[in-house]
């Protein structure tokens, strides 16, 4: 067994199977995340080792279903993904509102699917049912640290950054494709996706970290260069926290 792990975008997933299927050639499975599991078809493809290596996947995404329907990917866990959004919701709706935490949820074990039952119910329990949309809203009161002043000036005018029309690929898959961001003083944005959505490809092009195929970054009014230090950025006050 070789175990490899690293990042959870695209690129570096992909990488890290081709270089498994080039150390290891005796190699019959490739196990890992969703991530990892949509790239290996694409490495497999590459090393022309479709008919010998299987794939799994340690939970189920859009695209492992997908892979699992079109017998790409061998097999993979159901792990309740709609039940997790909605405890992950509770927890931070308590948050907000101040609530202590605690208590225990009982969660189903985490059924197999495989080419044969993926469209079963316990498989597909997993996933929200076609044109759903979660609605809900939040009422809580939220003390301000009275050290913070917020001035609602700061909140308008010339953006600090100004992401436009990225563009990103890496061997096999495009993960960036026409992304722009703005982001003015006083503002808090969120990048919210799946595992694989470019979310840490678009940071580390803006932190300078990769540069991009194609658009550009502004900051202050001022034109980084490609792969600029993340400094400049971290200078101007933007600030990054990842979970």
């Amino acid at each position: 067994m070789t175990i490899k792990f690293g990042d959870t975008d695209k690129n570096t997933q992909y990488n890290l199977v081709a270089d498994t299927l080039n150390a290891v050639p005796d190699l019959d499975w490739v196990v890992g995340n969703a991530v990892a599991a949509d790239a290996a078809i694409r490495a497999i493809k590459a090393a022309g080792l479709a008919s010998k290596v299987q794939i799994g996947s340690t939970y189920q995404t859009g695209p492992v279903r997908t892979g699992i329907e079109q017998g790409a990917i061998q097999w993979a866990l159901s792990d309740n993904i709609v039940l997790m959004a909605s405890i992950g919701l509770d927890m931070g709706v308590k948050a907000i509102e101040g609530l202590a935490g605690g208590g225990n949820r009982n969660l189903a074990d985490p059924a197999e699917a495989d080419a044969d039952n993926v469209m079963a119910e316990a498989s597909a329990a997993g996933f929200a049912p076609d044109g759903f949309k979660p609605v809900f809203s939040v009422k809580a009161m939220m003390a301000v640290p009275q050290n913070i002043t917020v001035k609602a000036e700061n909140l308008h005018g010339e953006p600090l950054l100004d992401v436009r029309d990225i563009e990103k690929s890496f061997p096999g898959v495009r993960v960036l494709d026409g992304v722009s961001l703005d982001v003015r003083r006083g503002e808090v944005h969120v990048l919210f996706g799946e595992n694989g959505a470019g979310k840490s490809t678009l940071v580390n092009i803006i932190l300078g970290n990769y540069a991009p195929d194609a658009g550009a970054v502004h900051l202050d009014g001022e034109m980084l260069p490609p792969g600029s230090p993340a400094w400049h950025v971290i200078a101007a006050s933007v600030s990054y926290f990842r979970n």
